[in-house]
């Protein structure tokens, strides 16, 4: 779960309810800030690596490095 504007002064939610939540869940959280850039490498890195990590490949048309497309397909 992410969370944007972590550098704005007034919060809609507080962190408590936030945390609640996201244990309850089970989620992993960041808060983010677009404007300054907090945590937005690090969340993105981690939604990908989890994605490559639950994504099945086999028959997809995965391509490996050097690989013609023709051969994928």
């Amino acid at each position: 779960m992410v969370g944007n504007k972590a550098d704005a002064p007034d919060r809609k939610v507080n962190a408590e309810e936030v945390a609640a939540f996201v244990t309850d869940k089970n989620l992993q959280y960041y808060e983010t800030s677009a404007k300054t850039g907090q945590n937005v490498r690090d969340m993105f890195i981690t939604v990908a690596t989890r994605l490559n990590e639950r994504t099945p490949t086999a028959g997809i048309g995965v391509r490996q490095k050097g690989e013609s497309l023709e051969k994928v397909a």
